[in-house]
This record gives C-alpha cells, structure tokens and sequence, in this order.
C-alpha cells in the first residue's frame, strides 16, 4: 500500500506557471522545461506549452543567450568561457552561444576586463604572500572564464610592467 503515484499538473496550471516564471525574468527553453517537469508537469504538456510559448515570443534562446551575455559582460568579471559554460548549461546551442558572445564581447574589452580582475587580484596578493603571484593571478583568471592565451599575454605584459614580480619572497 505504499505506492507513490505522481500527480500531474493540468495544462492550465502548467501554462499559469510557466508565464508566471517568464514575467519574473528571461528562462531558456531547457530551463523552463525543467521546472515544468519538476513541479509534475506531464512530457506531452511540456512540449506543448513550450511551442506555444515559442509562438507567442515568451521564449526565444537566441534572444535569451544575448541578453544574458549582454548581462554578464556589464554586471560580472566574468570572461568568454565562463559566460559561454553558462549558457551552453541553460541548454543554449552552441551555435547561437557562439554568435551572442561574439556580437556582445569583443577581444579587446575581453582584454580589458581580464587586465582590471588582474590588477583586482594582484592588489589582495601584494598584500598576502608574494612567491608564485603568477600562478595565482592565472588561476584566478582561469576560474573566472578567461582564455589561456589571453591570461598567458596578460601575465607578460604584467611581468614588463613589473606590476608582478614572479617567486619573489618578502
């Protein structure tokens, strides 16, 4: 006697929700699908329901993904990599991914964004121990979504700035 059956939720409250969320803030189509599916939505609803959300203009990954990159590259230190493993998670194409951040971050402010994080990390190092600062700064912008070629150039430059001083101790 203790079968668990899914109670499912009506077309009507599954639509409810998914406008509600879209009112709330942009959602790609997998993130929708998701919540749908957990909050007992059934396949065929979900599927219906995100049709006609595409018909109506309430959801768009393309316009999705150039908002958020948009987003991200305006409210975060983020690089191109780490922008692109976000959407590509939120289930965008890579194709569409590629485009966005393409159109809304260019090399040159990529490079500008690494070097102001750079110049951010380099003064909490300068404070803490000094060996192995460019191993640090690289990792730091590695984690925060930044091309190795580009951390690679950075850190060069830094080191004829001699903004870092690599394997010095204090």
């Amino acid at each position: 006697m203790n079968s668990f059956t899914m109670k499912y939720l009506s077309y009507e409250e599954s639509w409810k929700k998914a406008l509600f969320w879209l009112s709330r803030r942009s959602l790609s189509s997998l993130e929708v699908a998701q919540r749908l599916q957990r909050k007992g939505t059934k396949e065929e609803d979900i599927n219906a329901i995100l049709d006609r959300l595409k018909e109506l203009g309430y959801l768009n990954d393309q316009r999705f993904a150039y908002s958020f990159a948009r987003y991200r590259k305006d409210c975060s230190s983020y690089g191109s990599l780490r922008i692109q493993q976000e959407l590509n998670r939120r289930g965008i194409a890579s194709n569409i991914v590629e485009r966005a951040i393409e159109e809304t971050l260019s090399a040159e402010e990529e490079y500008e964004r690494a070097k102001k994080v750079a110049l951010s990390k380099l003064q909490e190092l300068s404070k803490k121990e000094k060996s192995h600062k460019s191993a640090r700064l690289g990792r730091h912008l590695q984690q925060k979504g930044f091309p190795l070629e580009l951390i690679y150039r950075l850190i060069e430059e830094l080191k004829s700035e001699e903004l870092l001083m690599n394997d010095q101790k204090t």
